[in-house]
């Protein structure tokens, strides 16, 4: 994936969180991609698949039923959005759904650093 591309799918998450109150979308470099959080918690990833959002079981299948989503190679837990849906307006209920879901998680535990 290009850089390109992950600035834009960024600008595109960014402007469905602004549009989102509360959702406090903050976007973190991992591994050469970048992990998307909401309030703390976790929510989707940009990377070489394209945008892989988390969801709850039966919005997974969801938009595992449409066509050119798959589950992430990572996690089953994740799914990538097909192409068409980069469209605000298409990708926004599916973004709320994630970072809504995530909010029901809990936030994962700080880990000790080794001395």
């Amino acid at each position: 994936m290009t850089s390109e591309r992950h600035g834009r799918l960024r600008g595109l998450i960014a402007r469905i969180g602004d549009d989102l109150p509360g959702a406090e979308f903050e976007f973190r470099p991992m591994f050469g991609a970048y992990g998307v959080y909401s309030r703390g918690r976790f929510f989707a990833v940009i990377g070489s698949e394209g945008l892989a959002l988390k969801l709850a079981p039966a919005d997974r299948e969801a938009l595992l039923a449409l066509p050119g989503a798959h589950p992430w190679s990572i996690s089953g837990q994740y799914v990538v959005v097909p192409e068409a849906l980069t469209d605000p307006a298409a990708l926004r209920p599916w973004v709320e759904r994630s970072a809504a879901y995530a909010q029901t998680l809990p936030l994962p535990e700080r880990r000790k650093r080794r001395r």
